[in-house]
């Protein structure tokens, strides 16, 4: 396991936060903990399990390490899956219900 620190970057003084910092703080306001991260060398990827606890939800992100890009696979009780593709995506995604 390889811990790694989810916290925005600075540039010149400013805070300029990552894909990973914003979702992770966006989640975790929304009552969602991060249970897992995963990264893989081949092919690069980085993976991140978080889990509601009291509505069942998990979603699952994937985040291509170099584009920084990310989709989301939101798992609901009863086995329906979605899947959005971005940031703003997941959030109208979750607010929807």
């Amino acid at each position: 396991m390889e811990w790694v620190p989810l916290k925005p970057i600075y540039k010149q003084g400013n805070a300029s936060p990552s894909a990973e910092q914003t979702v992770f703080s966006w989640l975790s306001r929304a009552g969602f903990q991060l249970e897992q991260l995963r990264r893989s060398v081949e092919p690069p990827v980085n993976e991140y399990f978080y889990f509601h606890p009291s509505r069942y939800i998990q979603i699952h992100m994937v985040e291509d390490p170099e584009t920084g890009l990310a989709r989301f696979f939101i798992f609901y009780p009863g086995g329906q899956t979605l899947v959005a593709p971005g940031i703003p995506e997941l959030q109208a995604t979750i607010a929807a219900g």
